[in-house]
């Protein structure tokens, strides 16, 4: 009986070593709010969004973050489909046109210096930088915790100059033991996104933006 139970304990300590995978992968999307915006309220403007600048401090720019083992040892988390600078231009640019504004289907690239704005770039550029993005699943605690903060800047194209920059801060996290761990660290990167990207391209300041180009 106790060799049938030890031979039971180590298959099963084998099983799950071999299950364990060696990376996670995450897909980034960001899914903006179905806002409905008045007719009269639409900026009458060509809107850019430049694509956005990995600025983080790490020496895989694939990397979205981390799984922290028991044992202390890590696990690498990956992005499933887009990279990362390609899904926030991407979730910045559906944010925008789900608000009603006009995007042009161009994507320059811009150093977000005043000096390499583009004169055909439309009439309000938007470009930035992501200086932190990141996931990390603690296994002892159970705890998952996002982080993202992005830097954004506004230009006025006509005139050649930036009218606007701000930088936004958000966050998520929960303790789950139920959810499977990639569909978690994917929910929590989301949503700590949606909150930077809501705040960072708030309706009434990119109006009021859009309005002082007129």
């Amino acid at each position: 009986m106790k060799m049938t139970k030890m031979i039971l304990a180590v298959a099963f300590l084998f099983l799950f070593v071999a299950c364990t995978p060696k990376l996670y992968t995450v897909n980034l999307a960001y899914e903006p709010a179905n806002v409905q915006v008045k007719e009269k309220d639409k900026a009458l403007i060509d809107v850019v969004v430049a694509g956005f600048h990995d600025g983080r401090k790490q020496d895989n720019p694939l990397n979205l973050g981390k799984v922290v083992k028991n044992d202390g040892s890590e696990i690498p988390v990956l992005p499933k489909d887009l990279k990362m600078p390609e899904a926030v231009t991407k979730g910045v640019r559906d944010h925008l046109k789900a608000q009603g504004f006009k995007v042009l289907g161009i994507q320059p690239a811009w150093d977000l210096k005043e000096g390499a704005i583009g004169k055909g770039w439309g009439d309000l550029l938007i470009g930035g930088t992501v200086e932190e993005l990141d996931i990390k699943f603690i296994e002892k605690s159970m705890l998952y915790e996002a982080r993202v903060k992005i830097a954004v800047s506004f230009a006025d194209v006509k005139k050649g100059r930036i009218v606007h920059t701000t930088r936004i801060a958000g966050k998520a996290w929960q303790h789950c033991y139920w959810l499977p761990r990639e569909r978690k660290m994917e929910e929590l990167l989301n949503d700590a996104l949606r909150e930077v990207v809501q705040n960072m391209l708030d309706l009434k300041e990119v109006q009021r933006l859009a309005a002082g180009l007129k």
